[in-house]
């Protein structure tokens, strides 16, 4: 190994020098790449976990508030349903009151409301 090395101490500065500024140029570049790597985990980490990641898109809001209601009208029972578009007042006497219906609700709506 001795034997590829110069031996004036002027020529073995110079190779010094040199391996010191390739060196320097090989870790600036490895810093970048690094910083660069770090920029796209951190854009990744935003995109999958972030809050960006749980906007909604306005049709998709109307698509889940139709399948809601949907569901609503298949649940709901038609006496119940006709009780209910009568109000309160007309619900207390129906069939659906006495099982549970929309009536009791509207009676402990109108005793607070009086109370």
């Amino acid at each position: 190994m001795s034997a590829d090395l110069p031996t004036d101490p002027a020529e073995l500065q110079a190779l010094l020098v040199a391996e010191r500024a390739a060196h320097a140029a090989q870790v600036q570049h490895l810093t970048w790449e690094r910083d660069q790597l770090k920029l796209k985990l951190k854009a990744l980490i935003k995109r999958y976990f972030g809050r960006s990641s749980e906007k909604l898109d306005p049709n998709q809001l109307a698509l889940a508030w139709a399948a809601v209601e949907a569901d609503q009208e298949l649940i709901t029972p038609p006496a119940a349903s006709a009780a209910a578009a009568a109000g309160p007042q007309g619900a207390r006497g129906s069939p659906g009151a006495a099982a549970g219906g929309s009536a009791g609700f509207g009676d402990d709506h109108d005793r607070s409301a009086g109370g």
